[in-house]
């Protein structure tokens, strides 16, 4: 795929999305191609999730930057804002160091506001629920969870 040219650099996702979502349908599949490349490299182990050419990467790429440019649907601070009602609740939350798509501030935030929280920081691991580290912190969670609550 082409550079984004200048003007775009400044604002990457709207770039790609109208790339993405234009009538051409080459600039659109070079289009994914890049941003699926992009995602696999978001990830500490890019082999975990993403690690194949897919006949269905520019739907992907589409669906995926549509939710990024919509902000996911969500309010600025949906799980703050609900903190009141969910603040004794039990939680573990885990986040890879090398994320980055998810910035740790974010957990580290959530941890804050959030008394009953634990957290745990994966430091061998990026944004993937498929990467080892991440996987087994999840399979220790449910563990714990499914034992305290059963």
């Amino acid at each position: 795929m082409q550079p984004l040219k200048d003007q775009e650099k400044s604002a990457v996702l709207p770039a790609y999305y109208r790339r993405l979502q234009s009538g051409n349908e080459l600039e659109a599949m070079q289009a994914a191609r890049s941003w699926n490349q992009w995602l696999r490299r978001s990830f500490a182990d890019p082999q975990s999730q993403l690690g194949h050419e897919h006949e269905d990467q520019l739907a992907k790429a589409r669906i995926h930057t549509h939710y990024l440019i919509n902000y996911g649907f969500l309010k600025e601070h949906p799980i703050l804002d609900a903190m009141e009602t969910i603040r004794h609740i039990p939680a573990i939350l885990i986040h890879g160091r090398l994320d980055t798509v998810c910035p740790i501030e974010q957990s580290y935030l959530l941890h804050k506001h959030w008394p009953n929280a634990e957290l745990h920081i994966v430091h061998q691991a990026g944004h993937s629920a498929f990467e080892a580290g991440i996987l087994d912190n999840l399979v220790r969670a449910t563990h714990y969870f499914s034992l305290k609550l059963a």
